[in-house]
């Protein structure tokens, strides 16, 4: 499997929520398992994450290869709002979207496939519900 798209697949799933789940294959199928709590600064650098290592830190040098800065955009309304930031390393891949530029919530084991909606959206995007 490319590794972006193993990239996207722990994107879509492992992004359900936070705590960050640490996924695993299970019959051709990834599941996810909360195994970590991370929290993440309330800063406009927030928590970079390298979803395939499971390294995290708060600048992207810290984070060789990061898939995903999780921050808290300071001129969001309201202040403060979470925001995803996508390195390049998830190139072709990102969120789940419920529709268009709008952050999806997961439940616990519900499916992200090809049909998924995804969207890499960072400060215009949607996380309302996040």
């Amino acid at each position: 499997m490319p590794n972006n798209l193993r990239r996207l697949r722990h994107l879509g799933a492992c992004l359900a929520g936070l705590p960050m789940l640490l996924c695993t294959h299970v019959h051709a199928t990834e599941l996810c398992f909360p195994k970590i709590n991370l929290e993440v600064p309330a800063t406009s650098e927030g928590l970079y994450v390298n979803l395939v290592t499971g390294t995290s830190g708060q600048s992207e040098g810290a984070v060789p290869g990061f898939d995903v800065d999780i921050y808290a955009a300071v001129s969001s309304m309201p202040s403060g709002q979470l925001k995803f930031y996508w390195g390049s390393a998830s190139t072709g891949g990102a969120g789940v979207a419920i529709v268009g530029d709008t952050y999806a919530v997961l439940t616990v084991g519900q499916e992200v496939g090809p049909q998924s909606l995804f969207t890499r959206a960072a400060f215009a995007g949607d996380t309302s519900a996040w």
